[in-house]
């Protein structure tokens, strides 16, 4: 099971970074989508702020970040 990287957990291992910058638009065209159902709600700039960040660690221009978790422990993770 692999879940969003937000803070480091020695006991999950290092976390591993995914290079989504050929698909930065079709990443905002979901967002704009968030952002008509929800409103003023800031997701847009959240998420991309989220990608920048992960950015600067591998030297890539926009990165998700994803920490692998055991399926016998990821169960907190999934309620």
């Amino acid at each position: 099971m692999y879940t969003n990287y937000f803070k480091y957990n020695p006991k999950h291992g290092k976390p591993f970074f995914v290079d989504v910058t050929n698909q930065t638009e079709k990443i905002i065209a979901v967002l704009d989508v968030y952002a008509v159902v929800y409103g003023n709600w800031s997701v847009k700039q959240y998420v991309m702020g989220q990608l920048m960040l992960f950015e600067r660690m591998v030297v890539v221009q926009y990165a998700e970040a994803f920490t692998k978790i055991m399926w016998r422990t990821a169960l907190p993770y999934l309620y």
